[in-house]
């Protein structure tokens, strides 16, 4: 008796279409994902498409615009009085924590000095 017979075979189509409809019934949750994140994505990439076309067909105008954009945004900084902050504590540290009224403190009402020892010799 050959190894593949009727019966064997029978059972196997079964298992096939039995794991097909599991990866069916699956794959329709992906199929919707899929779907969904297409339609988001649309319209993001029309207007990209749209932006880059006039930006290619003129780089005049282009280069003009962010010119004046980069400007503007310069100036608005400068009449809002816009401070970049670069010291880590203040950047990290929660605001109103205890760490960093205590820094405030050692920094400003403490009378340490600003350099340590080490740094004087």
């Amino acid at each position: 008796m050959p190894p593949f017979t009727k019966s064997t075979a029978d059972s196997d189509r079964a298992n096939a279409i039995n794991t097909n409809s599991t990866y069916n019934s699956s794959s329709s949750c992906s199929r919707t994902w899929t779907n969904t994140l297409f339609w988001i994505r649309k319209p993001i990439t029309q207007v990209l498409l749209k932006i880059t076309g006039n930006a290619a067909r003129n780089p005049k105008i282009c280069i003009a615009v962010s010119t004046f954009t980069a400007i503007a945004v310069v100036a608005l900084g400068l009449f809002t009085n816009f401070v970049v902050k670069t010291d880590g504590d203040v950047l990290w540290t929660p605001a109103g924590s205890r760490s960093l009224s205590h820094g405030k403190w050692i920094q400003n009402d403490s009378g340490f000095p600003t350099v340590p020892r080490f740094m004087i010799l």
